[in-house]
């Protein structure tokens, strides 16, 4: 499968795949430019694309990992226990313990 076809029917790579893409088409574009004496690249279609491609991803922000913020104090937690059961580690607190207090 093509890289084209791969960025139209998947999620976006992850980091790591898209700087290993981008590694593997500098060493492709240095030898096609050493056998031509670095004097003229010639650069196939695919290969244009490729780097289209990749320099996109490679713009796009690292993805937040899954948290929670606490609506109080406004502490993030990434643990997913937290995350699960909406509690602040600084507060103490679960988030619906308003409910209950009111």
């Amino acid at each position: 499968m093509n890289s084209l076809i791969e960025q139209r029917i998947s999620e976006p790579l992850p980091r790591h795949e898209v700087e290993r893409r981008w590694r593997e088409l500098a060493q492709r574009l240095q030898a096609i430019a050493d056998k031509t004496g670095g004097d003229t690249l010639i650069v196939s279609a695919s290969l244009l694309e490729e780097a289209k491609f990749l320099a996109s991803e490679m713009a796009k922000p690292n993805e937040e990992p899954p948290s929670y913020t606490c609506p109080r104090c406004g502490m993030k937690s990434y643990h997913r226990i937290d995350i699960k059961h909406r509690y602040c580690g600084n507060c103490h607190q679960f988030e619906d313990d308003n409910d209950r207090a009111s």
